[in-house]
Parts: C-alpha cells; structure tokens; sequence
C-alpha cells in the first residue's frame, strides 16, 4: 500500500492517478475525510482513504498502518513539520516528497542517518523543481563545453490549476540561486 498525503490536491491527485493506474493499491491521505473517500472511489476498487494531517504525528502514524510508502504532496513544505517522515521512519515505510522549499531540504537531511539505519529510503524533491531540473541542467553540462551558469525558469502547472502551496513556494524561492556541484 502507498498512502499520498494531500493525495486529493492538485499534485497529489496526479500521483495518486499515476500509481493507480500501474496497478498499485494507493491509500489517499488528507484533512477532509469526505474529499478522500470520493477521490479513493474515483481511482477504482482497491483504493482506500483516510483523514490525516501530514504535521500530527498520530494521525501520520494512523495512515500508514500496513503501508510501504509515504508519498508526501501536502504542501506548503515551508510549513511542514517532520511528523510524516518520523512516522515512516517508526512505520518502516520509505518516504517521497515533492517538496521544493530549501528549509525542508535541510530539516528533512537531518533524518538522512536515521533513514539508512533503518534500511529505508528517503527522497526529496521528487518534483519539477529540483527534480527534473536539476535532470536537465546535468543533461546540459554533459553535452557543452564548461557550463558555469544556469538559468532554469519553470512556470507553475501550465494548464493545471494552482494551488496555494505551489504559488507560496515557487514565490518564496524568487532570485535565490540554487547552489549545484
């Protein structure tokens, strides 16, 4: 089972959609209980949901009963706690954001140890930005001669609405330049 914190919201609904639709059991994780139970529905049989809130240690710990993977899409990550990546931690579960905020970076890197101890993986940023980002901008320096500077401009969600942890992020980010090997 793979529980999608915020798995109704407007990146989560799209993880949520892609692991159903490779046949993975998906167990949809969110404040409203009511918005859970019809997005799980909507997925098909074999989905499940339930009200949980990401920053409530109790509540995370709930969620993840019998499942493998977290996969964290409730932003905003500046506001976040690491109640969810604790609670995989005790859980057994292996832990995926989509977090794009450097302070949850470096919060979520303090649990780096704690993780491989426990033979479990943690990935952060399993999104546009780094993620893919930073995919292209390694592409790129392989491919011209040396590469000193990138500018890398993503625009949120094209056609795909935005939601409120998307603009506070991407906003919260504006003339911050992204430090790279």
């Amino acid at each position: 089972m793979i529980v999608v914190f915020g798995g109704y919201g407007t990146f989560g609904a799209h993880v949520a959609r892609a692991l159903a639709a490779v046949g993975l059991p998906v167990r949809i994780a969110g404040w409203d209980r009511e918005r859970a139970s019809r997005f799980a529905t909507g997925l098909g049989p074999g989905h499940e949901s339930v009200a949980a809130d990401a920053n409530d240690a109790g509540s995370c710990a709930r969620a993840l009963a019998g499942a493998h993977v977290a996969v964290h899409c409730a932003g905003p990550f500046s506001a976040m706690s690491l109640a969810l990546p604790e609670a995989c931690l005790t859980a057994g579960a292996h832990f995926v954001d989509i977090a794009d905020d450097r302070g949850w970076f470096r919060r979520l890197a303090a649990l780096d140890s704690r993780f491989r101890e426990r033979g479990l993986t943690a990935v952060a940023g399993a999104s546009s930005l780094p993620g893919i980002s930073g995919a292209l901008a390694r592409i790129a320096a392989r491919k011209l001669p040396a590469v000193e500077q990138a500018r890398i401009t993503l625009f949120i969600g094209n056609r795909n609405p935005k939601g409120d942890a998307a603009v506070r992020a991407a906003a919260g980010q504006l003339g911050l330049p992204f430090p790279a090997p």
